[in-house]
């Protein structure tokens, strides 16, 4: 991989929009222990689908911005510029699935203060109207935790089948490379670029 690549604005957005997709993806299963603290299960999960709906939506953003780097590919033929270009903003995602690891505790908390806002407001609309106030800010500010295991063991989860961690890394690993595999794809055989995109 080229570095210098990322002096390309475009290339240094999407990677850091694909660190930031893969960081609130990956938080999401902070709704699970944020559920258990609060004792409000359906309230947790109700705010782990606003940031997947945020992130599903910023998703629609990153790759059609690709599009120009296989245009660019198809008509020159340097497939391998955007073989390089795909792997940094695989490399962007990679960076956002180890910072949220690092803020799990941090998200944990901010997931507790929103179910707590929802459960004092009585609305999903009332708690967001309150978080355009400063003053909400400052709490979401005072949310943050010092990276942590949370207890566990790394590579010692009793409880947990190794089975379902090896699937768990499998499916992530498809999701993140799957829809760029298929950019990549239809540049190397454009005349398959439809099916190629369909295929994702």
């Amino acid at each position: 991989m080229d570095i210098a690549m990322l002096l390309d604005w475009k290339l240094a957005m999407i990677t850091a929009l694909a660190g930031v997709v893969s960081l609130l993806t990956t938080l999401n299963v902070a709704a699970r222990p944020a559920a258990v603290r609060t004792g409000q299960v359906a309230t947790a999960f109700t705010v782990a689908q606003l940031f997947f709906m945020v992130t599903r939506f910023a998703n629609l953003f990153y790759l059609p911005l690709m599009a120009r780097f296989v245009d660019e590919a198809t008509r020159t033929g340097k497939t391998s510029q955007l073989y390089g270009q795909i792997q940094w903003v695989v490399v962007g995602a990679a960076l956002g699935a180890l910072a949220s690891w690092l803020l799990l505790p941090t998200f944990i908390e901010v997931y507790s203060v929103a179910v707590r806002c929802i459960t004092h407001r009585g609305s999903m609309i009332g708690a967001l109207m309150r978080m355009l106030r400063p003053a909400s800010w400052l709490k979401l500010v005072r949310s943050f935790r010092l990276p942590s295991n949370l207890g566990c063991r790394l590579f010692k989860l009793d409880g947990v089948p190794a089975d379902f961690l090896l699937f768990n890394v499998a499916a992530t690993a498809v999701w993140t490379v799957g829809a760029l595999a298929a950019v990549y794809v239809s540049a190397v055989i454009p005349q398959y670029k439809t099916t190629a995109v369909l295929l994702s």
